[in-house]
């Protein structure tokens, strides 16, 4: 993450957003960073999973549909009901994107690959 986005390593903390706090500002970024874990850790398209709209889909007050929520804890199962019910404001995906929730989505992808 810290390469893809030109910072130093210590620049770099486990719960620093990818766009909030760490400055990533576009898509390529994030393809940078996909096509990266996927060199570096053999899995295929390890964010693809983000790319699915429909797993994000909200109500009028900008929180995620029970349906959505359902989904989203198969997909995702290590996410926590504070990463995905924010006490403020809207629910914004992107803002999930931290050096956590990679090592976590990592694990997962890797974990479930053993089992298949």
């Amino acid at each position: 993450m810290a390469d893809c986005l030109g910072l130093e390593l210590e620049q770099v903390t486990a719960t620093g957003s990818f766009y909030d706090e760490l400055g990533g500002d576009d898509s390529i970024e994030l393809i940078d960073l996909s096509f990266r874990l996927e060199k570096e850790f053999q899995i295929q398209e390890p964010l693809r999973s983000l790319n699915r709209y429909e797993l994000w889909e909200l109500d009028s007050s900008g929180r995620l549909t029970p349906a959505a929520l359902e989904v989203i804890k198969l997909e995702f199962p290590f996410l926590t009901s504070d990463q995905l019910e924010p006490k403020t404001g809207p629910f914004t995906p992107p803002s999930l994107i931290t050096a956590e929730f990679l090592y976590q989505l990592l694990t997962h992808v890797k974990q479930s690959e053993t089992r298949n």
